[in-house]
């Protein structure tokens, strides 16, 4: 893994993203199942970033980008209220299975933009 001095990367932090694909018709509910996830996740212990996004080129659905400070509080997440509520609803709301992709930084120039 590159490094350098002002963007580090830590081996235990995760980033990850997740595409979320709504049924036709479905797209609002999926979208505030996630809002309200997103309230309840921001506090949990040891999210940096949970962002919610939308495709609007390519697949259609929902991209949520995560950070989480361990992969230890990442597997709390997935036990916390906020996901095990949202997953509930799968489904109902999800036209296909949940698109989980473990990303990796490749820092490189500028550090602020280099880098999520």
């Amino acid at each position: 893994m590159r490094r350098n001095s002002s963007c580090q990367t830590t081996p235990t932090t995760s980033w990850r993203s997740r595409l979320w694909s709504p049924p036709p018709a479905r797209g609002v509910e999926l979208e505030e199942a996630l809002r309200v996830a997103i309230r309840k996740t921001h506090q949990e212990p040891g999210c940096r970033r949970y962002a919610l996004h939308r495709a609007v080129s390519g697949t259609e659905g929902l991209v949520m980008i995560e950070h989480w400070e361990s992969t230890d509080a990442l597997t709390e997440h997935g036990r916390a209220e906020a996901f095990t509520s949202l997953a509930a609803q799968f489904e109902d709301l999800l036209a296909e299975p949940l698109h989980v992709a473990v990303l990796e930084p490749l820092p490189e120039g500028d550090p602020h933009l280099g880098r999520l």
